[in-house]
């Protein structure tokens, strides 16, 4: 049973950045990363799962969406700014997106 007090927690920059490149690693590595990702109980899931999506190229890419059984069409920068401002996400999923390379 899931304890109504728990309050989801916001990735910071250096914790994406960090599972990023795990994520990128060897095989343990990435193995790891799947499941400090999955028991992460980051707030914004569906943010975070774009943005990491966004931020892994090829076989790491397939692989954290086969793993997380996440499916999407990968959206632009302009469409992935346009939802989080419809959503009004934290300024750290903009930052991790500059950070990234990615600017409105």
């Amino acid at each position: 049973m899931a304890n109504k007090n728990f309050k989801r927690k916001i990735i910071t920059a250096e914790e994406f950045f960090r599972l990023k490149e795990m994520f990128m690693g060897i095989e343990e590595d990435q193995a790891i990363a799947v499941q400090v990702y999955k028991n992460s109980g980051f707030a914004d899931k569906e943010i975070v799962d774009l943005l990491m999506a966004k931020a892994l190229v090829f076989e790491p890419r397939r692989k954290f969406c086969d793993a997380i059984k996440f499916t999407f069409n990968l959206p632009s920068n302009k469409e992935i700014y346009a939802y989080m401002e419809e959503y009004e996400a934290e300024e750290v999923y903009y930052k991790i997106l500059r950070d990234m390379g990615y600017d409105k």
